[in-house]
């Protein structure tokens, strides 16, 4: 049975996930969430949970179309199909961003699960993009739907 000390740590890692993540959930509700950004807003970076528990990361302008066809490739050649989405932004420079990520993770590169093996899945990513938006000068906060 967990401790106060224990669900107060899950509850701080939970908030600051919804801080870090616009969206994170399944892949079929990753639409009606988020929306593709415009030129001016510049785009998403994507951490993509896949049934082998690999992560793949991505960045682009439309979240929901890249899942899309994500998951049309996984059916079409049996590779593993996507379970999670996780998606922070938009970021100006979102390509720089997920170059940045790919470095840091980099050391945990599973060629057979062509993704990435982090050892507490998207927790670690979440820790990591904390950091480089921090780096960056991208304040995570409150979103407008949580207040």
């Amino acid at each position: 049975m967990p401790n106060a000390s224990d669900l107060k740590n899950l509850a701080a890692q939970a908030n600051l996930a919804s801080t870090v993540w616009v969206y994170d959930g399944t892949p079929e509700h990753l639409a009606l969430k988020v929306e593709a950004a415009s030129s001016l807003q510049g785009g998403y970076v994507l951490a993509l949970e896949l049934a082998s528990s690999a992560i793949r990361l991505a960045a682009t302008r439309s979240p929901a179309k890249y899942v899309t066809a994500c998951r049309l490739d996984a059916k079409r050649y049996g590779a593993p199909d996507v379970t999670r989405v996780c998606v922070a932004g938009p970021f100006l420079r979102y390509e720089a961003l997920k170059r940045g990520l790919v470095g840091r993770v980099a050391q945990y590169k599973n060629q057979g699960a062509n993704g990435y093996c982090l050892p507490q899945g998207v927790e670690d990513l979440t820790a990591l993009v904390m950091e480089m938006g921090a780096v960056a000068g991208v304040c995570f906060g409150r979103r407008k739907e949580d207040s």
